[in-house]
């Protein structure tokens, strides 16, 4: 926007400063009014650029406050201030500015744009992505800023609840526990701290990679990474060639190789969609979900485990490990083990666990995740199902991770929600996502909420109806990246959404023995009900349902 400078200047070097930050040293107080429950919400504010000016004469600072606004930003501040804004119902973004950021004088400073602040770190985190602001920033701001920010390039960000109960998991943490004593018979055959070096045992079941066309080459050129990422792979590479779950390669084939950010550190994958596509997929009967969860119905104590690397405890059919090559900055590698990316990846664990635990009725396996759930209010009885599975555990040299673990409890998280003796409940981390989510402006960032919420609306009634003005706009264009605006019922009805998903309530798990009822209802264009059964004179809903009708039923 014109009226703004875009120059990035030393501290004590002839620059095109504005005048009222010569010989300044300067901090910056973003007002922002980006709260999701602001009526504000798509207004604009400004940025209160703060100067520290030296008095000639005394040599003592006074602080002056000026308005830096762009032409569109004329005439906002007063809304941009506003109550909405007093009351605290701000975005991430002001926090990150107004918390610990603001740097000491004394060092060198850079007048820097949202925009350009964004493209410098490198982020395509849609919090900032504002119309432009005139920032004053120090070096040592911008750095704690990037802290803040690049959640993808930050292994050691452990904010969430997930990451934090992994770090805080070890032995002494079950010395309480009643599996405790049971635990320690299987420390070094199936709680151990890391894999074993070498291949894993040789089982009935590998990994196999049929391929459509066996003479393409798939090869896909390996793109640039940060530094930090480069060394991160490397170091990763060499602990895997020391673990001898890979070894150097001369394939034609090639993936390249990426980071991605685990609660806990970083998950080195690759881009395996050339091999995908060339590979011929498996059909192979998953469990679903629900099917676990009425397992679980009537359960008093749970247990669940998590094996550790799953996908490196299988091997690879030895003439099929040339198509798993992949790219590092210190060679050409293949996999003697399963790697992650490759379809028919989940099928094969699938098939491994759901062999191991058929047999068990108190166990069900979900790919690499394993419940064990007893109705009896003994908790021997649970010993004893727990026993059986970590024996079939350790006769097939298969590895539990501990901290992932959670034994003799009345709720454990199970695929995405939490299951216990009340029945089904939210993810609080779901239901805190869904809480700080701001209003969309774009249509990936609508995608993404939709997304979101479309895996949780069996917690929501009347889902359909709620959301059937916002799929509307994602038909008006193609690009992701175009702009949305939310008119009064569109803004009326997403937060009547969040506030629904914000109190969610706790799913009934249905007892087959007794009958259900199933309330049903319609509106113009969509249609919804819930089933539930009456416990104890009071009706607890087992799931809500709804959906747009199609246009040959709307007529």
């Amino acid at each position: 926007a014109s009226g703004l400078r875009r120059s990035v200047e030393a501290k004590g070097l002839s620059a095109k400063r504005p005048d009222s930050c010569r010989g300044a040293a300067l901090e910056t107080d973003v007002k922002s009014v980006d709260g999701p429950d602001c009526d504000a919400v798509q207004k604009e504010a400004p940025c209160v650029v703060r100067g520290q000016q030296q008095d000639a004469s005394t040599g003592k600072g006074s602080v002056e406050e000026r308005d830096v606004k762009s032409p569109k930003r004329e005439g906002t501040a007063e809304a941009a201030h506003g109550s909405s804004s007093a009351q605290g119902k701000n975005t991430f973004v002001e926090k990150m500015f107004t918390i610990g950021v603001v740097d000491e004088t004394g060092v060198e400073t850079k007048y820097i744009t949202r925009k350009k602040l964004r493209k410098f770190l490198r982020i395509k985190t849609k919090s900032i992505d504002e119309p432009d602001f005139m920032m004053v920033l120090t070096n040592e701001t911008i750095k704690q800023v990037a802290r803040s920010l690049q959640r993808r390039d930050q292994p050691d960000n452990v904010g969430n609840a997930k990451a934090q109960r992994y770090l805080e998991t070890d032995w002494d943490s079950f010395k309480d526990n009643p599996a405790f004593p049971l635990l320690v018979e299987y420390k070094d055959s199936v709680f151990r701290p890391e894999l074993p070096e070498g291949l894993p045992e040789k089982r009935d079941i590998e990994h196999r990679i049929d391929v459509k066309d066996p003479n393409l080459a798939m090869y896909r050129q390996q793109w640039r990474q940060s530094p930090e990422q480069q060394r991160e792979i490397v170091r990763w590479v060499i602990d895997m060639v020391k673990k001898k779950l890979i070894r150097p390669s001369i394939s034609p084939h090639a993936a390249p190789t990426f980071c991605v950010r685990k609660p806990v550190g970083w998950r080195i994958v690759h881009d395996y969609r050339y091999l995908n596509s060339n590979t011929v997929r498996q059909s192979i009967p998953m469990t679903r979900k629900e099917d676990i969860l009425d397992a679980m119905s009537g359960a008093y104590w749970f247990s669940t485990m998590d094996l550790m690397s799953a996908y490196y405890q299988v091997r690879m059919r030895e003439e099929d490990i040339k198509y798993t090559a992949f790219q590092a900055p210190n060679g050409l590698w293949e996999y003697l083990v399963l790697p992650m990316g490759v379809c028919n990846a989940p099928a094969t664990m699938h098939r491994l666990t759901s062999k191991l635990f058929r047999d068990l009725k108190n166990t069900k396996s979900f790919y690499d995740d394993i419940y064990v759930f007893t109705k009896s209010h003994s908790i021997e009885e649970h010993l004893e199902a727990l026993r059986k599975t970590l024996d079939i555990l350790r006769d097939n040299k298969l590895y539990v991770k501990l901290a992932k673990c959670v034994f003799c409890a009345n709720e454990i998280p199970c695929l995405g929600d939490f299951v216990g003796r009340d029945g089904v409940r939210m993810d609080p981390d779901k239901v805190q996502t869904i809480k700080d989510w701001p209003v969309p402006r774009t249509q990936e960032e609508l995608h993404s909420f939709l997304g979101l919420t479309g895996y949780v609306q069996r917690f929501c009634p009347e889902y359909a109806s709620l959301t059937a003005t916002m799929f509307a706009l994602l038909k008006k264009q193609n690009k992701r990246n175009a702009k949305i605006h939310f008119n009064d019922e569109q803004l009326k009805n997403f937060k009547e959404l969040k506030r629904r998903l914000c109190n969610p309530p706790v799913l009934h798990l249905p007892d087959f023995n007794k009958p259900m009822r199933l309330r049903t209802d319609a509106s113009k264009f969509a249609v919804g009900g819930v089933l539930f059964q009456v416990v104890d004179g009071a009706e607890r809903p087992i799931a809500y349902t709804s959906r747009k009708m199609k246009s040959a039923e709307l007529n």
